[in-house]
């Protein structure tokens, strides 16, 4: 299905930069066009490419993609399978860039683009059949954990 996908560039600074994020994202497949706004140091995307697909072609020209991380438990986890079912929802979120969940634990870390709501992640995961925790007892209000590194090349 064909969508439309915008997000904040970080380190963009001239119209150079733009061309080089422009050319990269044009070379993802599924990408039927870019428009990347330097004023605002924005892309938006149309196309069927996924967000990992579109970040990793950002940060492979060398700019930044500012994501949170967010951290919180899940319930009623009993195997691996119940694991990836999880992950597969959370990845199903529009924004989400990963998803990454412990049975042991019974934690998950998820990478988002900022406009990811917690009520979205907690759609995701009930739907999912789990049971969306945080740290403040029984409310399911607010992740247990939020911070706002930036998705940057290693």
């Amino acid at each position: 299905m064909k969508t439309t996908t915008q997000f904040k560039i970080d380190g963009l600074t001239c119209a150079s930069c733009v061309g080089r994020v422009e050319k990269a994202l044009h070379k993802v497949i599924g990408v039927t066009d870019v428009t990347v706004n330097l004023a605002t140091d924005t892309a938006t995307i149309q196309g069927t490419a996924s967000f990992s697909e579109l970040i990793a072609a950002v940060i492979e020209t060398g700019y930044q993609v500012p994501i949170k991380v967010v951290q919180f438990g899940i319930g009623k986890m009993s195997c691996a399978s119940c694991v990836k079912r999880v992950e597969q929802a959370l990845l199903k979120v529009t924004g989400v860039v990963s998803a990454s969940v412990n049975l042991a634990t019974e934690h998950v870390q998820v990478k988002t683009l900022f406009f990811v709501t917690d009520e979205k992640l907690e759609q995701a995961v009930t739907q999912a059949g789990y049971l969306f925790i945080t740290q403040n007892n029984d409310s399911v209000t607010s992740p247990i954990k939020q911070q706002q590194p930036f998705y940057t090349k290693a």
